[in-house]
């Protein structure tokens, strides 16, 4: 069967094996017209990211955006540390959306863009977030598309 590749350099090998099946369809998942699309400072958001997580654990390792009229107001809630707060202006106008991430992979995200502000689409609370270093949020072959999971909300 031709399925495997051998590569042998100096005093490494490395062999590989060709995997069968189909490459699931990862189009499903990336957001296609987020009904909400908010410009965020990266940096600013980096540090309330930093400062808020220090409020989760690993068991609720959870933060809550909480978008309202031109703010975004960050929060985690654990009973062995503590609740945390922060927030920050954002363009935002229209209903109260509330919808929670992990903060390290958000971080993650932030980490690996490069532009001052990034522009995260987001639909409700339940479906992915899509998170680019563009303007206009279309997916252009240069710059990176990020789509982040949400988490489920406990709700208060």
């Amino acid at each position: 069967m031709n399925d495997k590749i051998g590569i042998e350099s100096s005093h490494t090998m490395i062999i590989t094996k060709l995997l069968s099946g189909e490459y699931p369809d990862y189009n499903r998942v990336i957001p296609q017209q987020p009904e909400t699309i908010v410009a965020l400072h990266r940096e600013e958001l980096m540090t309330l990211l930093r400062q808020i997580s220090l409020f989760t654990t690993p068991d609720n390792d959870s933060v809550r955006f909480t978008f309202g009229e031109g703010e975004l107001k960050l929060s985690a809630n654990t009973m062995d540390v503590g609740e945390g707060k922060v927030s920050m202006p954002v363009n935002y106008q229209g209903q109260k959306l509330e919808i929670a991430f992990n903060p390290g992979f958000f971080l993650d995200i932030l980490r690996h863009s490069k532009n001052e502000t990034v522009t995260m689409g987001v639909t409700d609370a339940y479906n992915p977030g899509l998170i680019t270093d563009q303007e206009d949020q279309a997916p252009a072959v240069s710059s990176p598309l990020f789509v982040l999971m949400p988490m489920r909300l406990n709700e208060e």
